[in-house]
């Protein structure tokens, strides 16, 4: 299949995907890319225009999305996030936390304790809580052990959480941005 196709039978097909800062950039392609393989996808930005648009966008390719607003540095946001598709689809199979904060500072060192807390509560924190409220609607390797054998038949439910990283970190120095690496340390 090419990558412009959609699916409903692939590798994906039924599966539930929830992507955070997910209406531009590598969060979008991530997931125009799970709905091309046949997921449903709930995509989620901190403005509801954004989520709009590339709602708009996925479906318009005849991908199987919806979205909601979700500042993922809000616990309630982020409750609203899980709860839409646990209700909608009963599960979830994937977590992608893409979101990250990027406040501008020089350097390490020259990072105001404002810049340090809302680095570490977007970028630190906040997939941690998604994960912990995402958890209980995914399925886990130990109880897909009591339910079958893990190797027979794979189970639809089959969950996984991905945290979008940065290889940015080992690098001391970004040219003409400077700031960068105290964002990239944190991700």
């Amino acid at each position: 299949m090419s990558s412009t196709g959609v699916d409903r039978r692939g590798v994906l097909a039924d599966k539930v995907a929830l992507i955070t800062g997910s209406t531009d950039e590598i969060a979008f392609a991530i997931a125009q890319r799970l709905a091309q393989d046949g997921a449903h996808v709930i995509v989620s930005s901190r403005k509801q225009q954004n989520v709009d648009r590339a709602v708009e966008k996925l479906q318009g390719e005849g991908l199987s999305a919806s979205g909601t607003v979700c500042h993922v540095g809000k616990e309630e946001d982020c409750k609203k996030l899980v709860s839409m598709a646990s209700e909608k689809y009963g599960f979830i199979n994937f977590l992608v936390c893409v979101a990250g904060a990027n406040p501008l500072a020089w350097s390490t060192l020259g990072a105001s304790e404002e810049m340090w807390d809302k680095i570490m509560d977007i970028n630190v924190k906040a997939p941690a809580r998604l994960v912990k409220l995402a958890l209980p609607h995914m399925v886990t390797l130990e109880e897909k052990k009591e339910e079958q054998d893990i190797w027979a038949k794979p189970d639809p439910r089959a969950s996984a959480v991905v945290f979008v990283s940065s290889a940015v970190a080992y690098v001391p120095e970004v040219e003409n941005h400077p700031g960068l690496p105290f964002l990239h340390q944190q991700k």
